[in-house]
């Protein structure tokens, strides 16, 4: 039997965060081991489940995303960062994936969206997506990225 791969939410939608557990509880890969509505909450689950998969919505109401992201990248660089964003925004997305995403979404979002694209960076995790292998994503600036090329000799 295959491990659940396990996820922190860090979102202050409550709804939202009710909806993805609800269907979560019924998915058989993933398992979700911590939900924190503040980034000083998400960081400290994340430091202490340390999941496969962190999503962080930006904005969040007590932490700046983009630092919290660089922090989690720092602390966790295994850990893959998606980002969840309020409306369409090139810029903050690119910004979100230079501080260390591997992946952002636009809300709303539905949780097969979340699952499908967990399934896509788990089969490609971001040293892969580094090299081009994820279309409309430039992870040329991934910190992640860079850090992991690095320490195989890329």
């Amino acid at each position: 039997m295959n491990k659940k791969k396990t996820i922190v939410f860090i979102d202050s939608d409550i709804n939202l965060i009710e909806d993805l557990q609800r269907r979560f509880m019924l998915e058989p890969d993933y398992k979700i081991v911590g939900v924190a509505t503040t980034g000083a909450d998400g960081f400290t689950k994340v430091q202490v489940q340390q999941p496969d998969f962190v999503v962080i919505a930006n904005p969040l109401p007590d932490t700046d995303s983009l630092q919290l992201i660089q922090s989690i990248a720092r602390t966790h660089p295994e850990v893959r960062k998606i980002v969840t964003l309020e409306v369409e925004n090139p810029m903050l997305s690119s910004q979100c994936m230079q501080a260390g995403a591997v992946y952002t979404l636009v809300k709303p979002y539905s949780a097969d969206k979340l699952i499908e694209v967990m399934k896509r960076i788990e089969v490609k995790p971001p040293v892969y997506a580094a090299q081009g292998q994820f279309n409309n994503i430039d992870y040329s600036q991934n910190k992640v990225g860079q850090n992991m090329n690095q320490n195989n000799g890329g």
